[in-house]
């Protein structure tokens, strides 16, 4: 996690949002790859994933961001930030998610836009805002 830190290099998480699009094909590819394998590799083995969400924001961080972006800043809100009791993070990078998905990919048929809404409403913004 001290590494995604790093190359933010004390930029607001919020500032991710105006970063280019991914224009390199192997960035795309890790970032695609790495959100598609999500679930199954959560369950499976909790602390690769993390490890896996670190190289795809870090990877995102160095060459931009595509669609699927946004659902490994939602996991890594929770996964990485909520389960280690940092809800403040957990809220920065859930909002980014779904700030990404209003601000690029509103009027896509992107279909995982539903997940990044459900991992932020279901899991993440209670931390904040609870019932």
């Amino acid at each position: 996690m001290a590494e995604v830190y790093r190359l933010l290099d004390n930029r607001p998480i919020r500032d991710l949002l105006n970063d280019a699009p991914a224009t390199d094909e192997r960035a795309k590819g890790i970032q695609i790859l790495i959100s598609k394998m999500g679930s199954g590799y959560y369950f499976t083995n909790p602390n690769a994933y993390l490890y896996a969400l670190v190289i795809g924001l870090k990877t995102s961080i160095e060459y931009g961001h595509v669609a699927h972006t946004s659902i490994l800043y939602a996991w890594y809100g929770w996964v990485g930030c909520a389960i280690k009791k940092r809800f403040d993070e957990a809220c920065e990078w859930g909002q980014l998610a779904i700030d990404l998905c209003n601000k690029h990919y509103a009027n896509s048929r992107f279909a995982d836009r539903g997940q990044v809404w459900e991992i932020f409403y279901s899991y993440i913004n209670w931390l904040k805002h609870p019932l």
